[in-house]
């Protein structure tokens, strides 16, 4: 059998063609173009080899790869492949490491093909989230958020504490990194929004997006961040388009970083690079509040769907082991919560007495200052 990922290697090639203008434009050879599509269609080839290794019965695995396949490039569609063919634990995590591999070695490649990968995506994969800005928190929770609703529900619930319990400062910054289609920036302001209508009231808040995909940078420019200003006229949103990598954060009080579904694209050394970024410009109130940072890299939806989806070869996964020492070399303290949830919250080390907690509470998870 030939690549399970060659129909997606066609849809790129197609996609380099229509946009050779403008990467060329925004410093892109065309080696790297070329470099970019041999990359991806050799990281297909692996994933593909090691999956058929561990499947006897490939009975009908091609008529299901290419209904995934027309349902990914056509309407963006979410739906899994049967339970026969999900990928094993071990081949999930294979995919993952030989992508990390991959983008360390060619690292000029990866936002190349993050941007092809994103251009891709409907709200159907994706909740593109203008709307969202109507709702409150539990509103957002059932609006059909996809994997994306618990993680962005409760950074919402977070942010929404953390000011309510931390009234007499005057000032918070909210940093999101990796801001996509907008969910985790929503969940931000509707968090502020239901701190105010509770009384909070003159203080100043900042909110830096961070986004490295052209596709996203356009949506964002044109749907949410005026949004956000006409629902938050009085706070303060920038937009920086580039790698989380390239990116300055500036030593700001109640600094709050937030990332939802980000943390998992990006390379090893490139979270570690992040993270030290971070701690060398000032630690003192800084929080962390993410999703996707534990488990991530063989979890059931990935090994019967995401895996198998355009991006599947792109990923570089999550080692919780390796985030963890990682955290804990530079000084943070790192908050597993037992909730069904993935989220890992993460606290300077020198304020344990302030260690944010998650509760769950059903379906709606808060986070309070202890």
């Amino acid at each position: 059998m030939d690549s399970i990922f060659t129909g997606y290697v066609n849809a790129l090639k197609e996609w380099f063609v229509v946009n050779r203008k403008r990467l060329i434009s925004e410093g892109y050879t065309e080696t790297q173009i070329q470099d970019a599509l041999n990359l991806y269609e050799e990281l297909g080839c692996q994933t593909t080899n090691n999956f058929l290794e561990e499947k006897e019965d490939q009975t009908g695995l091609l008529e299901a790869m290419d209904e995934l396949v027309k349902n990914v490039l056509e309407s963006g569609a979410i739906k899994p492949l049967p339970k026969k063919f999900e990928m094993s634990r071990e081949c999930s995590i294979k995919q993952c490491k030989t992508a990390n591999e991959a983008f360390t070695k060619r690292p000029d490649l990866q936002k190349l093909l993050a941007d092809a990968n994103y251009s891709f995506f409907t709200s159907k994969t994706m909740t593109t989230a203008k709307g969202l800005l109507n709702l409150s928190l539990d509103e957002m929770y059932d609006s059909g958020m996809g994997n994306l609703n618990i993680g962005n529900l409760s950074i919402g619930y977070m942010v929404k504490n953390s000011i309510l319990e931390n009234k007499e400062e005057r000032e918070f910054h909210f940093i999101d990194l990796g801001s996509g289609s907008g969910a985790t920036l929503a969940s931000i302001c509707i968090g502020i929004m239901e701190a105010k209508k509770e009384g909070v009231s003159d203080i100043s808040i900042t909110i830096d997006s961070y986004e490295a995909c052209y596709a996203f940078k356009t949506l964002l420019e044109n749907e949410m961040i005026p949004s956000i200003k006409e629902k938050l006229p009085d706070i303060k949103v920038n937009l920086h388009y580039c790698d989380l990598t390239e990116a300055t954060f500036i030593s700001l009080p109640n600094r709050i970083f937030t990332s939802n579904y980000v943390f998992h694209r990006i390379t090893d050394d490139k979270k570690e690079k992040i993270i030290e970024q971070i701690k060398s410009t000032n630690i003192s109130k800084t929080y962390f509040f993410f999703a996707d940072m534990y488990r991530n890299t063989s979890s059931m939806p990935n090994r019967k769907y995401f895996n198998f989806a355009l991006n599947g070869p792109l990923n570089p996964g999550n080692d919780a082991e390796f985030m963890v020492s990682i955290l804990a070399k530079n000084g943070f303290f790192v908050d597993i919560p037992t909730a069904r949830t993935n989220n890992i919250i993460l606290k300077e080390v020198l304020e344990l007495s302030d260690k944010a907690r998650l509760e769950e509470q059903g379906f709606v998870l808060t986070a309070k200052y202890s």
